[in-house]
């Protein structure tokens, strides 16, 4: 995927972080983010879940992002570590101790 500078939100010492313009810019890559997690996990329902988690926590970090940096390769590292955190999930839930194997 090419990252363009139009992916930066810029920012001044007296603003720091403007959340509109990060809001808006978290909207408009909206569906690329979507679209690399179904890439990730291979299914849209688990997908869409997963990119519900990741706009929270990208909501809950927004502070942690530097202005004038790129956006969209700081969405998707945080949707890649939650999709791990999905993953390890996948792998405690497929045999539970004490389950037979059949």
């Amino acid at each position: 995927m090419r990252i363009s500078p139009a992916n930066t939100i810029g920012a001044t010492m007296d603003n720091p972080l403007n959340l509109k313009e990060f809001g808006k810019e978290l909207t408009r890559i909206q569906r690329p983010l979507y679209l690399y997690i179904v890439s990730l996990v291979g299914n849209a329902v688990e997908a869409s879940d997963l990119l519900q988690e990741t706009n929270c926590l990208i909501w809950e970090k927004a502070e942690e992002f530097q202005p004038g940096s790129n956006l969209t390769a700081w969405a998707y590292s945080i949707a890649r570590f939650k999709v791990l955190e999905w993953r390890r999930g996948q792998d405690r839930r497929s045999v539970l101790p004490g389950e037979a194997v059949l």
